[in-house]
């Protein structure tokens, strides 16, 4: 870990799910959105077949679709550390 580098640790939980299923990670801060997608996908065994974005305040990040009605940001262009600005 480099001096003054951020470093976040996540609870992600799966809603809806009984019992309940979760996984916590740590990531850099400058990792991307794109990137975290990636982390998550191998953290449940998932083989990324669904569509995601991520929700964060009242902005969407995913990856742009020019068919896609709803716009989103570029989530490869979205580091963690630029979104999350404190604990919780």
């Amino acid at each position: 870990m480099a001096e003054g580098e951020k470093y976040y640790q996540l609870k992600i939980t799966l809603r809806d799910c009984s019992p309940r299923i979760w996984r916590r990670v740590q990531v850099p801060g400058f990792v991307t959105l794109a990137e975290l997608h990636r982390v998550i996908q191998a953290s449940f065994r998932w083989t990324n077949s669904h569509l995601h974005s991520f929700r964060i305040y009242d902005q969407l990040y995913g990856e742009p679709d020019p068919e896609d009605t709803e716009p989103l940001t570029d989530e490869s262009e979205t580091a963690l550390e630029d979104v999350i600005s404190h604990e919780k």
